[in-house]
């Protein structure tokens, strides 16, 4: 079949407009009121131990899947970083607090994710866990800024866990256990 020139063109500039693949974190449908949640751990490496730490959190998250756990994505140091950055990096992203709850008791219940912790726990010189709410685009500013001061507080209500913080650029959860 041959094209005209001009066909061809906007058959081809259509195909580039149109991504390959989705975007992480767009088009997720989530129910009304669900607040996703991240979880972050930060593996700062005694020296010359980076690549054992890297060997070990692979590990992990393999024992993770073998127990019926998402993997969860594994991050490095970038070489261009400024040298406050972690050697390794963690992160999963759960529904939900109840998602989260449920994989912290399977890792507990693990003994095989114990020995990976114990394991790990040599290598390293600093560990950091983070979990953070993920915002949601939906919410106004006006609302997290003024719904909670009315009834004289800064803190979220039940209905919702956001604050001004999330404006910020700060964690609406910041949980940071050193081990």
């Amino acid at each position: 079949m041959k094209l005209p020139r001009r066909t061809f063109l906007h058959l081809v500039a259509g195909t580039a407009a149109v991504p390959t693949t989705a975007v992480l974190g767009q088009g997720t449908i989530t129910a009304p009121g669900t607040i996703r949640i991240v979880e972050r751990t930060h593996y700062y490496a005694k020296p010359g131990l980076a690549a054992e730490v890297l060997d070990v959190r692979r590990k992990a998250s393999a024992v993770r899947l073998s127990i019926g756990l998402p993997a969860g994505e594994i991050f490095v140091k970038y070489p261009g970083g400024d040298g406050s950055e972690p050697d390794v990096a963690w992160q999963c992203t759960f529904a939900d607090v109840a998602a989260r709850d449920a994989d912290l008791a399977a890792r507990a219940a693990s003994a095989e994710f114990e020995s990976v912790r114990v394991q790990m726990r040599k290598l390293y010189a600093r560990f950091e866990r983070q979990v953070f709410a993920i915002a949601r685009r939906d919410e106004s500013l006006a609302r997290s800024e003024g719904a909670w001061r009315g009834r004289g507080t800064d803190t979220p209500g039940p209905s919702s866990l956001f604050s001004r913080a999330r404006f910020e650029s700060q964690p609406v959860w910041p949980h940071l256990f050193l081990r």
